[in-house]
């Protein structure tokens, strides 16, 4: 402001002087600039003159102090300085958050074609994490991760796909055998494996001697069913065979017995 009187002082001191004098003058003119300032902070606005074209400096002469994080937006338009003070201010936040469960899908023999089941439901875990967050004006302009640590591991849902074909065991012996065999038949179940042909085991494969029974063979073994011949065994030689059932108890229950076993025409 003292040099805004000065100013004024010094020019109504030159219109009333001898112009021939003002060469002689150490005075320029044009090195004298004023500028206009509009400045808004904390919600104020104000508008003023001065002669500094620094900005932090106006601010300092005004009253209006920077602190830790803040900085200034300026524009400069129309010969005007259109000042505003951001207020920013960062801090970190801890949040607790659901991670979610995955779901895992296994194919199994023991569930039919066609058929899921749910062996394991899941559950979500729960991660501790840290923001840092940025307030800019009193609102929050954005947050970035920082950290985290997990607090309790997910829980997946394990389901199972259906990989067994249902089959369907008759009753009645066939009528068209080209022959008959006595055998003793005994019985297996899943073991995770495949079948000597390369396929899962399911109700209706046998396993056989290939010596007696050439594999492929379709075949009716008596208290079983339709079967193919379609698997071997270590302990299947001669006149032996496995049949497949579906769980252990069949197994036991089956156990080992003399049956008549039909090989039917290919």
């Amino acid at each position: 402001m003292k040099r805004l009187v000065l100013l004024v002082l010094l020019t109504s001191a030159m219109l009333y002087s001898d112009p021939s004098q003002w060469a002689a003058s150490e005075i320029n003119l044009d090195d004298i600039n004023l500028y206009k300032y509009v400045i808004k902070a904390d919600g104020q606005e104000r508008e003023f003159f001065s002669f500094n074209s620094n900005a932090e400096e106006v601010l300092e002469e005004e009253d209006i102090a920077l602190e830790g994080r803040d900085y200034l937006s300026i524009t400069y338009k129309d010969d005007i300085y259109y000042v505003q003070v951001i207020r920013r201010q960062e801090y970190f936040i801890t949040e607790v958050e659901e991670i979610p469960f995955s779901v895992e899908y296994k194919n199994s023999m023991n569930v039919t074609k066609g058929f899921t089941k749910t062996i394991q439901e899941g559950k979500p875990g729960l991660k501790e994490v840290v923001y840092k967050v940025v307030i800019e004006e009193g609102s929050e302009n954005y947050r970035e991760h920082y950290s985290e640590v997990i607090i309790k591991e997910p829980q997946p849902k394990i389901t199972l796909q259906g990989q067994r074909s249902k089959a369907v065991i008759a009753s009645r012996k066939p009528t068209n055998a080209e022959r008959i065999l006595a055998m003793e038949a005994s019985a297996y179940t899943h073991t995770g494996s495949r079948t000597f042909t390369g396929i899962y085991p399911e109700v209706g494969t046998i396993a056989v001697d290939p010596k007696v029974i050439p594999l492929g063979t379709q075949l009716w073994v008596e208290g079983y069913g339709y079967g193919i011949a379609q698997d071997t065994g270590k302990a299947i030689r001669g006149n032996k065979l496995d049949v497949f059932m579906e769980t252990k108890k069949e197994c036991l229950y089956w156990g080992r017995r003399r049956v008549k076993v039909y090989v039917l025409p290919q």
